[in-house]
């Protein structure tokens, strides 16, 4: 499991140990935080991206039911990726740029 005593035995945990605004962070708003997944969801490999997809629901309505995160609540939002690289990659370009600037947009 990663802690931040694991993060900083690795230098890793630096730029996380700087306290930011919730509004500074990509994917949160006033009323949620959304998550951003690229995985298979078709071809051979769709188990794993379903599955994945479903135990991370189940868990997000879990804490979404219980008031979510300080009032946020917890929305993914998917990408099919088929498990191949082109379409990760393109998908991770859409979650943090095209995505990242929507969400942003819609902040006060």
């Amino acid at each position: 499991m990663l802690t931040r005593r694991t993060l900083l035995a690795f230098g890793l945990a630096a730029p996380w140990l700087k306290v930011r605004a919730a509004s500074d962070f990509g994917g949160v708003s006033e009323d949620e935080f959304l998550l951003g997944t690229s995985a298979a969801f078709s071809g051979p490999s769709r188990g794993l991206g379903i599955e994945l997809y479903r135990g991370a629901m189940a868990y997000f309505e879990h804490v979404n039911r219980a008031g979510g995160i300080g009032g946020r609540r917890i929305r993914q939002k998917i990408y099919d990726d088929g498990y191949q690289p082109d379409p990760a990659v393109k998908n991770s370009t859409t979650l943090m740029i095209e995505d990242h600037s929507a969400m942003s947009a819609r902040q006060p």
